[in-house]
């Protein structure tokens, strides 16, 4: 099954609508596939690698539960793979472990989301998603807050209205014991 599947995720990474890549991405989801034999697309060459990547992210806003194993798999391989955007990606998977961070990782992890969340030149989607996990970390360990909020008031200085709009929501939420 997993040759099978691997190769209708590499024919669906040829495809230029993300609406037909975003329909086998739930498809995985719904059926529960298995995904430890096809990961290593992420060690294609672009566009594919970067397109799976993508992928990644959409089975995971099917099914969340996806999100760790990913993460086991990508984070460490972080700086090794050449994916354009690829700490996008990553951050998008933390935001969709909320409070279930892989625990081997989670202080990695964390460690890298706020070096994300302010580097000046990280992009504003690769904020957003780290901003929100970092949130979810925050409910974890409130002794984070002061220094999300430290990042946050430096950033909303900088960075598009979109951006102050969802961290403020994030520490509204955190307020509210939403997260």
């Amino acid at each position: 099954m997993p040759s099978t599947l691997k190769s209708k995720i590499l024919e669906s990474l040829e495809i230029t609508t993300s609406a037909e890549r975003g329909f086998l991405a739930q498809t995985i989801a719904e059926q529960q596939l298995p995904m430890d034999d096809v990961l290593e697309i992420l060690e294609m060459e672009q566009p594919q690698s970067m397109r799976f990547s993508w992928m990644l992210g959409h089975i995971c806003q099917f099914d969340p539960s996806y999100a760790q194993p990913f993460l086991r798999y990508c984070f460490p391989r972080r700086n090794e793979l050449k994916i354009t955007g690829f700490d996008r990606t990553i951050a998008r998977l933390c935001m969709f472990c909320e409070r279930a961070l892989p625990p081997e990782l989670e202080g990695e992890i964390v460690s890298q989301l706020f070096e994300w969340l302010a580097d000046p030149k990280a992009a504003v989607a690769t904020k957003h998603y780290s901003v929100s996990a970092l949130g979810y970390a925050c409910a974890n360990y409130p002794e984070l807050r002061p220094e999300l909020e430290e990042v946050i008031a430096d950033q909303i200085k900088i960075c598009s209205r979109a951006f102050k709009h969802r961290a403020m929501r994030v520490l509204a939420d955190l307020d509210k014991g939403k997260l």
